[in-house]
């Protein structure tokens, strides 16, 4: 990936020209709703990325052979990033801090960390713990680093480490906190053909890193790192094979978020696989997929409440853990709806929450998919005219 990556063509555009953007008053005017349209410059379909204070700060898209990259300020679009993607895909911004100072990106071969003016190209080496002739040693390995999270402080930056050695199988989780060193937190644990290690979730300072592990039988468990400390956290179902999707990490490290897939793959899209295993119409059978949290005091608790849900499934959560952004699929339902959860059993669909502020139809509580560190906005997108907006809702006093 590296040596392609050498083929574009990549300028820093810097404070160019702003290429506009609008900010609607939808909503009747409602100040507690913002609507942004995409840049004026671009016309395909990208992603914004908002940042946990519930800013929007980029938009990220594919215009023919080029990948932009708009940072938004003082209600104007600027393009501070281009490069052709001609023959892999061009840069892509994967997070930001929560001041909007720190920007993590990545082409998935070489990965950036843009601070102000000055741009940071992350390290290509670290060490693992190996075995030979009984005696351990340190292994030193480089190759490719794909990005994860930038702490919301922007002082670390979670990646996954691919070793070029092939006699590195797998990868590794690592941490970068400044300089040219790479911290490897997955080291020490089982290596092996068929195992590796995700990019890890941060908390607020990355002082705690939660990341998943990957087997060859297609299972995955989940490690917390704190402190130099390795902790595995545990299943729903102690005696299910299930596939586990991390999702985030509370401010102070404390509540660990995610979802417990079954062995036929839940996912986004993948309640398909297994839609008419799933229920018999009127009560679950098995939970394909169940979001759940966990802490020390409590342990592993389901986010879920059986006598409305076939499944369940986190996206996003507020800095203290207490409040989340979760997708269900009601009991006798094919389709998804988008909650907030409270806490227990206390769930609240997004679209009765918001119905009270005549919102127009076309924002819908499936268009969400994060909360603000403090738990006071929504962010998410819609389609206006063709043309994709990002939009902000306060989430009103219940």
């Amino acid at each position: 990936m590296n040596t392609t990556h050498n083929m574009f063509a990549s300028v820093s555009l810097g404070l160019m020209a702003s290429m506009g953007g609008v900010a609607l008053a939808e909503g009747g005017g409602d100040p507690r709703v913002e609507i942004i349209e995409q840049p004026a410059a671009s016309n395909d379909i990208g992603n914004f990325v908002f940042s946990d204070d519930g800013e929007l700060r980029l938009f990220h898209v594919y215009e023919h052979t080029d990948s932009d990259i708009y940072r938004y300020e003082t209600g104007e679009w600027t393009l501070i990033r281009r490069e052709l993607w001609a023959v892999v895909p061009g840069i892509t911004p994967i997070d930001v801090s929560t001041d909007g100072s720190v920007l993590l990106m990545t082409d998935f071969g070489k990965t950036e960390v843009l601070s102000g003016r000055a741009t940071f190209t992350m390290p290509k080496q670290w060490t693992y713990a190996d075995t030979i002739g009984g005696h351990s040693h340190q292994r030193h390995v480089w190759g490719s680093v794909y990005a994860g999270h930038v702490s919301s402080d922007g002082r670390v930056v979670t990646l996954r480490g691919v070793a070029s050695d092939d006699h590195s199988p797998g990868s590794d989780s690592l941490v970068w906190a400044g300089g040219s060193d790479l911290v490897n937190i997955s080291n020490g644990l089982p290596r092996g053909e068929g195992i590796s290690y995700g990019a890890g979730v941060p908390n607020v300072d990355g002082s705690v890193v939660a990341f998943s592990q990957h087997l060859a039988d297609g299972d995955s468990n989940i490690w917390v790192w704190a402190s130099g400390i390795l902790t595995e956290l545990p299943r729903l179902d102690p005696l299910s094979g299930e596939d586990r999707d991390l999702r985030a990490v509370s401010a102070d490290g404390e509540r660990i978020f995610g979802n417990d897939e079954s062995d036929a793959r839940g996912g986004f899209w993948g309640y398909w696989n297994h839609l008419n295993e799933a229920y018999d119409g009127s009560r679950p059978i098995q939970h394909p997929s169940t979001a759940w949290v966990w802490s020390q005091k409590d342990g592993i608790v389901p986010i879920f409440d059986e006598a409305r849900f076939l499944e369940t499934s986190i996206w996003d959560i507020n800095d203290e853990g207490t409040m989340a952004l979760i997708e269900a699929r009601p009991i006798g339902s094919n389709d998804w709806e988008r909650y907030l959860w409270y806490g227990e059993d206390n769930f609240v669909l997004i679209d009765d929450l918001l119905a009270p502020m005549g919102l127009p139809d076309y924002i819908r509580g499936f268009g969400f998919w994060q909360i603000s560190g403090d738990g006071s906005k929504l962010m998410g997108a819609t389609y206006i005219d063709n043309r994709i907006h990002a939009v902000t809702v306060e989430i009103p006093v219940r």
